[in-house]
């Protein structure tokens, strides 16, 4: 930047300062999201594990945002198992290999992926929704196709590692 150039530093917005203050008082590896939905109500929304004491968390974003001069906001935790958590994410790196190996790479069109409440120590239900087809033999052949190519996407070596050794189930 040159003496001729104007200078171009943004000031952050309130939300901004927020979200930034709230990430940073809760520990990285406990930290999943944080949001601020309407900012005119003051009110900002965290995901965090629950292995934290959300009172302590809620009053230290509050002292943080005083000394910045905000006023303070109501501050929603939500808290969840962090095992769980990161297991749901593995399995959203899955649900995007399928989605990339079999159905784009294929030219599927109309198929969606749900994953069915992840539950700890319980299979993961992948459950893969398609058009049907008119006749009935085609449309087994069309399940079992798919199967197959899914399962095919579960022996590669990126998604065994995300795969781990969870337990799941298919269905179509």
């Amino acid at each position: 930047m040159c003496a001729c150039e104007p200078e171009m530093e943004e000031s952050k917005s309130e939300d901004s300062i927020v979200i930034d203050i709230a990430t940073a008082v809760v520990k990285e590896e406990s930290f999943f999201s944080a949001a601020i939905w309407d900012e005119k109500k003051r009110i900002v929304d965290l995901e965090i594990a629950d292995s934290e004491n959300a009172n302590e968390i809620k009053k230290e974003i509050n002292k943080r945002l005083q000394i910045q001069g905000i006023m303070s906001y109501k501050v929603n935790i939500s808290q969840r198992n962090k095992e769980i958590v990161n297991a749901e994410h593995r399995w959203e790196l899955v649900f995007g290999q399928i989605f990339d190996d079999v159905f784009r790479k294929n030219g599927y069109e109309g198929f969606g992926i749900q994953q069915i409440n992840y539950k700890k120590n319980q299979p993961v239900t992948i459950d893969i929704k398609t058009k049907i087809r008119d006749d009935e033999v085609e449309e087994r052949e069309f399940r079992q196709k798919i199967e197959k190519e899914v399962e095919g996407v579960f022996k590669t070596e990126a998604v065994k590692k995300w795969i781990e050794n969870d337990s799941y189930a298919i269905g179509i």
